[in-house]
């Protein structure tokens, strides 16, 4: 169910799907798909730019109209494009240019493509946490709610995204509910702290910093808070939308950002800047009243808020994302066991909504044929009163009703196979049932 193929157009292009071979625009029309650039494949430097692509303020609208469909889902973790695609070669260029941000051959490299019923598994795994940095994480759900709601009010949902999006949202709260994945399961911010843990001993008698005050940066504060940490200093763009939670700890403008970088030992970093806020130069002068003491710096964002030049200074240690692998690793193989039970009730969930997606395909022409033999009904019947004027109202009503029930007894058989027939995927019944009831 879950393979790579390496195919054309694009260099380096993973493809995962029912189709094989060449993807041409007869085999790809209207089908659902998913565009990803993920942490499994892609470092930071390539994920930046589709993370700042996909937080802007109308990336549906840069896709053109390759999409009937789109809802765009960013996370620290991946940038990823669910559509409904109505030309697949010009819907790939679309992405490469919108995600590489000007180097669309780099980013061949690194982008993976979900063919139709794998697009929907995908979509199924990361609202459950199965495909996150940090296995059975449950942000990333509420990632997926926020990316939903944002298509809505763009206008870029129709009636295959609204189904996905939902069955998707629907399943993780069962994984999440049901199975033990989600228990102790830890997000980023909570591995973060966990590894600063581990470079201070005991980290409570530590002065920190914390930069943003997004989603982020409060798992941050509040993980930091459960470890014993009280000397915390919050910065943020806006004071006022901190000052809520002052409770956390000092709360200063990010304009402070360098006399707090002199006080303190630690800075998380989990703003949603476009760009770095804190650059090499910028730091150097800091460190030079600092007199040697060492500055642990975390950059938990994507794009990065730090720029990774700052590593190569004296006594600064830079940490990423992708530094956080150790403290997954072992969280991950406390949970690993629950796996295999989330899997299988994310398949069961897909199983029905591929039956009810596949059975849509058909319904327009059971609608054309039902609407068609209604008319033929109501005909016959006119003529059928006309010669028989005498009729009371009560057996015309007798008359009408026993038409209408042997009219739905012998349309039920052909209906109920043809939406088996869609459910299968039996292309040739499907054709001849409409060639047979002259639908097509």
């Amino acid at each position: 169910m879950w393979r790579a193929e390496t195919v054309p157009p694009a260099r380096g292009l993973w493809y995962t799907g029912p189709e094989s071979g060449e993807l041409t625009t007869e085999v790809n029309r209207g089908l659902l798909r998913a565009f990803t650039v993920e942490h499994t494949v892609a470092p930071i430097a390539v994920r930046e730019p589709a993370a700042r692509w996909a937080q802007g303020e109308d990336p549906v609208g840069e896709l053109g109209e390759a999409f009937s469909e789109a809802v765009v889902l960013s996370t620290c973790n991946r940038t990823e494009i669910y559509a409904v695609v109505a030309d697949m070669p010009q819907a790939l260029a679309a992405v490469q240019k919108v995600l590489a941000r000007g180097d669309e051959a780099d980013m061949g490299a690194y982008l993976r493509v979900y063919g139709e019923g794998d697009a929907l598994r995908h979509l199924y795994r990361v609202a459950a946490g199965i495909e996150a940095q940090v296995l059975g994480e449950t942000q990333v759900l509420h990632q997926v709610r926020q990316a939903y709601r944002k298509a809505l009010r763009s206008g870029s949902v129709g009636p295959v995204l609204s189904q996905a999006f939902a069955g998707a949202i629907r399943a993780a709260r069962r994984v999440h509910t049901e199975t033990a994945l989600s228990q102790g399961a830890l997000s980023v911010g909570h591995a973060a702290v966990a590894l600063a843990r581990r470079v201070f001993d005991p980290l409570a008698q530590r002065r920190v910093a914390v930069v943003g005050m997004g989603e982020m940066g409060r798992l941050v504060l509040e993980h930091l808070a459960a470890a014993g940490v009280r000397q915390v200093t919050v910065l943020s763009r806006s004071v006022s939308r901190a000052g809520p939670r002052a409770d956390d700890g000092e709360v200063r403008p990010l304009a402070d950002l360098p006399r707090v970088l002199g006080e303190v030992d630690l800075v998380l970093f989990a703003s949603a800047a476009p760009g770095p806020i804190l650059r090499a130069e910028a730091l150097g002068r800091v460190l030079e009243a600092r007199r040697g003491r060492p500055l642990f710096l975390f950059d938990l964002a994507v794009p990065r808020n730090v720029d990774p030049g700052v590593a190569e200074l004296g006594d600064v240690f830079l940490y990423d994302l992708e530094d956080l692998g150790q403290v997954v690793e072992e969280n991950l193989r406390e949970r690993q066991r629950a796996v295999a039970a989330a899997q299988q009730i994310l398949e069961t969930e897909v199983k029905n909504l591929e039956e009810r997606l596949s059975a849509r395909q058909v319904g327009p022409q059971i609608h054309s044929l039902r609407q068609r033999a209604e008319a033929v009904r109501r005909r016959e019947l006119r003529r059928l009163f006309a010669r028989l004027p005498d009729l009371t109202d009560r057996e015309k009503r007798l008359i009408e009703a026993m038409s209408a029930t042997l009219m739905n007894k012998l349309l039920a058989d052909p209906t109920i196979r043809v939406r088996e027939a869609a459910i299968a995927g039996d292309g040739d019944l499907m054709a001849a049932f409409a060639q047979l009831f002259r639908l097509a």
